[in-house]
């Protein structure tokens, strides 16, 4: 009896000490760093969604366009280019992971922002900027410190929304985002945005909840400063986070339309009632989310035979740098933030791994893949 006993206290023992490990700081790290990159390999890649496709700001296409390194000072008017040649292929939404706060020569934001005006489907990234600095004077602790630069007015007042995205201070790689700001008013961030605009784009069901709620996708009225657009679709999302919040029930919305309305409803509904961070779903090695050259595309404007058969109807399109192999010569690359945009749009639009262990998430996701 006693051995028995003894047993299950040292099962218990051990047991706290797993779960003690697991939630320390260097146990987070292992479970990030070590756990959850092991069970993804194991997982294997998977197929992502179709809707999301890169447009690749590379080597390649400096190269091609004979551009600078620096894509930060490329030619914005060259971006009105990209966003015509997108609309022509038929993009349902085009989302700039690029921060455009700098200022450039005359006339090149005001060809982008009627570019951005004319299309009527373009979000653009607000920058974010997080400084921590210590207490002082024999306090402890840390003051953090988080401000948000948008883009340049022109720009602003032309885009379908405007969205940030920061990262989290985690004590290992990046591997989560936050769909929502919930210390920032339940602000939406890009992924989320994208996911709304989109949603919106095939489901008219969404404005119905409120009656004081405008269609945000309508045209704005350009001559109101700073748009109201930006605004429409950013308070039509935070609304909707609070209201959950309250308990509002999203399934009272009116029927879907088709099967692609009632796909998008099905993720949005999860999308707002999930917690405020997500782990990022990796779906496979670069390459595995499909790519399209930025030189491609600007070469092949009305032209559709091959190499130029790109067809991006029903697509969200991600414009940002990303490389899928090492460029011959050094292309000025910010931080890896292009590409969690990008994954997090498709996180929160499928398959997200929301803020739980990541082992218990993915392992659930192995079994049920090895037994399908």
């Amino acid at each position: 009896m006693q051995r028995r006993v003894r047993g299950l206290l040292f099962g218990i023992g051990i047991g706290l000490a797993g779960v003690l490990f697991v939630a320390s700081p260097f146990g987070l790290s292992f479970e990030e760093r070590v756990g959850l990159a092991w069970l993804f390999h194991l997982r294997g890649p998977v197929e992502p969604p179709r809707e999301a496709v890169i447009v690749a700001i590379d080597e390649q296409s400096a190269i091609d366009l004979g551009l600078s390194s620096t894509p930060r000072d490329w030619p914005r008017s060259l971006h009105g280019l990209l966003i015509d040649a997108l609309v022509e292929r038929g993009a349902d939404i085009i989302v700039f992971d690029l921060a455009f706060t700098r200022e450039q020569p005359a006339g090149e934001d005001e060809a982008f922002a009627a570019a951005i005006a004319r299309a009527g489907r373009v979000l653009l990234f607000e920058a974010t900027e997080r400084r921590i600095t210590p207490l002082g004077n024999g306090a402890t602790g840390e003051l953090v410190v988080e401000t948000f630069s948008q883009p340049r007015p022109v720009l602003g007042a032309a885009a379908l929304g405007i969205a940030p995205l920061p990262l989290p201070n985690v004590p290992a790689r990046i591997s989560r985002f936050w769909a929502f700001l919930g210390q920032s008013a339940d602000r939406a961030t890009l992924p989320a945005l994208a996911l709304m605009a989109y949603g919106l784009h095939y489901d008219s069901g969404w404005p119905r909840l409120s009656p004081g709620w405008e269609d945000p996708l309508t045209p704005p009225d350009q001559s109101l400063p700073n748009t109201s657009r930006v605004t429409r679709i950013d308070l039509m999302a935070r609304t909707l986070r609070r209201q959950v919040k309250t308990g509002i029930d999203l399934n009272g919305l009116p029927p879907a339309t088709d099967e692609k309305a009632q796909q998008l409803r099905r993720a949005l509904i999860a999308l707002y009632t999930a917690p405020d961070a997500h782990y990022l779903n990796f779906y496979g090695p670069p390459g595995t989310i499909r790519h399209v050259g930025y030189a491609r595309l600007l070469a092949c404007r009305g032209r559709t035979a091959p190499p130029c058969d790109i067809d991006l109807k029903g697509r969200v399109v991600f414009v940002g740098l990303s490389e899928l192999t090492k460029p011959p010569t050094s292309l000025a690359m910010p931080s890896p933030r292009c590409l969690r945009v990008r994954m997090a749009f498709i996180s929160v639009g499928s398959r997200s791994l929301q803020q739980r262990s990541p082992i218990c998430s993915t392992f659930r996701r192995c079994s049920r893949r090895n037994h399908s």
